[in-house]
C-alpha cells in the first residue's frame, strides 16, 4: 500500500515539474515572439518623404480596402459601387473593419493590424500548448514544439503582415486539439467544429480537411457520434448560409479569386505550376515531415488528426497551381500540428537508438535534430527571416507608397489608375482604381489565362479591355509599348520623389491630370524596371 501511495506521489511530482518546464518554456516563446513582432513591425516599416508608414502585404491590403468601405458604410467592396468578393477572407476582413472604426490614419490602421498579428500569434503559442498536452506526451514533445512554432519564419511573416494565415493557423489549431482529445478519450465533441466552422469562413479552402478530421473522428469514437455528425452538419449550414448571403450580395456562387485561379487554366499546367511552387516547400519542411512520419511506427488515429491536414494541405497548394511566393502560405496554418507529430517523432526516433532517453548522447541528438529542423525552415530567406535584410516585399510597399506620392503630384482626385498591385496603392490613395490583374474585376478573372505566366492568381490580364473600357486615367504598374493602344493614348512622365526619378503614364488629353513633357521611351522603360525591382 504505501508503494502505491509512494508511487503515486512520485508521478504527482514528476506531473508537476513536467508542467512547470512547459510553463517556463512558454514564458520565454512567448516573450521571444513578441520582441521579433515588435523588431518585425519597426523593418517592415517605410520612410518616404521624411514620414514614416507602415503598411502590409498587398493580398491584406486588398482586405484592409475592403474593410475600410465596408467601416465607412460603403459596403464589403474594393470600390464604392462595384460588388466583386476580391478579398481573401471574409472573418479577417471583418476583423479588419473592426480596427478602421475609429476612423485613425491608414499608416496608423496598418500598425495596429501588426499587432493584431502578434497578439495572433501569441494565441498559437498557447493554442500548440493546448494541442500537444492533448496529446497526452512528455514537456519534451511541447516544448519542441513551441520552439518550432516560434521560428517558424513564414508563419511570422504572414502573421505580422496582416495576412489572415496566422488567425487559421489559430482556429485550426484549437480545432486540432478538441479532435485529438475526443480521439484519446473515444467520446465524440462538438466543440471543435465550432472553431472549423469559423475556420471555413477565413478560408473555404480548409473545408477538405475539416471534413477528413471530422470522418477520422467520426471512425474513432465509441460514444456521442451523433455530436459529431450534429457540428459536422453545424459547418455545412453556416458555409450555405455564407454562399447564399454571396450571392444575394455580390451575385456569385464563390468568391472571385475562384474564377481567377481555377477557371481558363489548363488542369495539367495548373498542375506543374502547383508542383514546381511545392519545390519549395519540399526544401523549407521536408525534414519537418519527414520527422513526423516516424510516428508510423506507432500508429494511433490521434496521430493521423496531426499529420493528415499539412499533407492535404499540401496537395491543395500543387492542385491550385502553388503560390505566387515562396510563404507556403497554404501549409503553414497546418504547421503546429505537424510539429507536435514532429517532436513525437524525435522522441520515438531517440528511444529507438538509446536505452536511456535522458542521457546526454540522447540530449544531443534530440537538440541536434531540432536545430536542424530550424536551420531547414530559415533556409530560404534567412537574411530577411531574421531581419538582417529588410522583409520580403518591403520594396514593393516602399514603391506602392511612393507612387501615391506621384500620382498625387500630376493628378486630380477625382483621376482613375489602373494598378497591378490591387492593395497597397489603392488603400493609401484613396482613388478609384481599376485591377489589371483581375482579383478585383469580374471580367478579367474569368477570361483565358495565359499559360506562359506561371504564377497563380497573376498569368490573366487583358490591357485592351483596361486601357479603352475602362480608360484609367494613370497607370503606375504597367507598361506596354509597342502596344498601339498604349502607345496612343499614354505618355510616359517623370515624377521624383525622395529625390529619386520615378515614371508614371498619364493619359493623353484627360482633363483630370496636369500635362507634362513625356520622357523618351528608353528612359521611360529604364526607370521602370528600376522602380519595380523587388
Amino acid at each position: 500500500m504505501s508503494r502505491d501511495l509512494s508511487n503515486t506521489g512520485s508521478r504527482r511530482r514528476f506531473m508537476q515539474r513536467d508542467a512547470r518546464v512547459v510553463r517556463v518554456a512558454l514564458l520565454v516563446m512567448l516573450a521571444f515572439v513578441s520582441l521579433y513582432s515588435a523588431a518585425f513591425i519597426y523593418r517592415s516599416s517605410i520612410v518616404v518623404e521624411g514620414k514614416r508608414y507602415f503598411c502590409l502585404f498587398d493580398d491584406a491590403m486588398i482586405s484592409m480596402c475592403y474593410a475600410h468601405n465596408w467601416a465607412n458604410s460603403n459596403g464589403i467592396v474594393w470600390n464604392p459601387g462595384e460588388y466583386v468578393e476580391g478579398y481573401t477572407s471574409f472573418v479577417w476582413t471583418a476583423i479588419l473593419a473592426l480596427i478602421h472604426l475609429p476612423g485613425f490614419s491608414p499608416s496608423t490602421t496598418c500598425l495596429l493590424a501588426q499587432v493584431l498579428g502578434c497578439l495572433v500569434l501569441l494565441g498559437i503559442l498557447g493554442a500548440t500548448v493546448r494541442l500537444s498536452r492533448a496529446c497526452r506526451q512528455l514537456s519534451f514533445v511541447t516544448v519542441v514544439a513551441l520552439v518550432l512554432v516560434a521560428f517558424q519564419p513564414n508563419l511570422l511573416y504572414l502573421t505580422l503582415y496582416g495576412m489572415e494565415t496566422g488567425f487559421l493557423c489559430l482556429l485550426v489549431t484549437l480545432g486540432i486539439g478538441g479532435i485529438v482529445q475526443s480521439l484519446q478519450d473515444r467520446r465524440g465533441r462538438f466543440s471543435p467544429m465550432i472553431w472549423f466552422a469559423i475556420a471555413c469562413l477565413v478560408r473555404m479552402d480548409a473545408l477538405p480537411i475539416v471534413l477528413a478530421l471530422g470522418l477520422l473522428n467520426l471512425v474513432g469514437v465509441r460514444r456521442g457520434r451523433w455530436r459529431i455528425v450534429l457540428g459536422v452538419g453545424a459547418v455545412g449550414a453556416t458555409l450555405l448560409a455564407h454562399a447564399m448571403w454571396r450571392h444575394a450580395y455580390y451575385g456569385d456562387w464563390m468568391p472571385n479569386t475562384y474564377y481567377l485561379k481555377l477557371t481558363g487554366w489548363p488542369l495539367l499546367d495548373r498542375l506543374s505550376t502547383g508542383a514546381r511552387s511545392a519545390v519549395w516547400t519540399v526544401i523549407s519542411l521536408g525534414f519537418v515531415y519527414f520527422l513526423s512520419l516516424l510516428t508510423l511506427f506507432k500508429p494511433r488515429l490521434w496521430l493521423a488528426a496531426l499529420i493528415i491536414p499539412a499533407t492535404m494541405a499540401f496537395a491543395y497548394q500543387v492542385y491550385v497551381g502553388g503560390d505566387a511566393w515562396r510563404l507556403n502560405r497554404f501549409v503553414a496554418p497546418y504547421l503546429p500540428a505537424l510539429f507536435v507529430a514532429s517532436a513525437i517523432g524525435i522522441h520515438y526516433l531517440v528511444a529507438m537508438i538509446f536505452r536511456r532517453r535522458t542521457s546526454t548522447p540522447a540530449l544531443v541528438v534530440r537538440s541536434a535534430l531540432v536545430a536542424i529542423c530550424v536551420v531547414e525552415m530559415f533556409a530560404l530567406d534567412w537574411k530577411s527571416s531574421i531581419l538582417v535584410d529588410r522583409p520580403y516585399t518591403w520594396a514593393s510597399n516602399q514603391l506602392n507608397i511612393r507612387l501615391v506620392y506621384c500620382v498625387d503630384q500630376v493628378a486630380k482626385p477625382e483621376a482613375t489608375v489602373a494598378v497591378g498591385y490591387a492593395g497597397a496603392f489603392p488603400y493609401f490613395s484613396r482613388r478609384y482604381c481599376y485591377d489589371v490583374l483581375g482579383k478585383c474585376d469580374r471580367y478579367i478573372a474569368r477570361i483565358p489565362a495565359d499559360t506562359s505566366i506561371r504564377r497563380a492568381g497573376h498569368n490573366k490580364r487583358d490591357i485592351n479591355y483596361t486601357l479603352e473600357t475602362q480608360a484609367p486615367d494613370v497607370l503606375v504598374h504597367t507598361m506596354a509599348f509597342g502596344l498601339p493602344l498604349f502607345d496612343r493614348l499614354y505618355d510616359p512622365v517623370q515624377v521624383e520623389v525622395d529625390d529619386t526619378p520615378m515614371v508614371i503614364f498619364l493619359r493623353k488629353h484627360s482633363a483630370r491630370v496636369e500635362r507634362r513633357p513625356p520622357i523618351p521611351r528608353q528612359k521611360a522603360e529604364e526607370l521602370f524596371i528600376a522602380q519595380t525591382r523587388d
